[in-house]
């Protein structure tokens, strides 16, 4: 059986404990991405008391640019990647805030 070039020169000791420092900041990142989803339905809900549209034009683009701008040239995480990750947070924040407001319209938002 042919060993994987990338782990060729890594014991399984050290493979177990890579694989924890991923597992760790797996979790990180899902924490971290619950608590902008939170944070984005009381933003959903601060605009319905105030009236305001939900929609902000150019915030989309604000928002990749944000991610865009953490990308850095000697990693392997590139602009295209930061964008694809920006879409898909701001994918779920608005399925929340869609869900927020359909249960307002209905009249059960928390």
């Amino acid at each position: 059986m042919e060993k994987n070039h990338e782990t060729a020169n890594v014991t399984p000791n050290q493979l177990d404990t890579l694989r924890e420092r991923i597992d760790y900041f797996d979790q990180q990142i899902l924490a971290l991405v619950m608590q902008r989803t939170v944070t984005t339905v009381e933003v959903a809900r601060e605009k319905a008391a105030q009236g305001i549209s939900t929609m902000v034009p150019g915030r989309h683009s604000e928002v990749v640019g944000n991610y865009m701008n953490g990308v850095t040239e000697e990693g392997p995480f590139d602009a295209q990647d930061a964008v694809k990750l920006a879409e898909t947070v701001m994918a779920i924040s608005r399925k929340a805030q869609d869900q927020y407001r359909a249960t307002a319209a209905e009249g059960t938002a928390v």
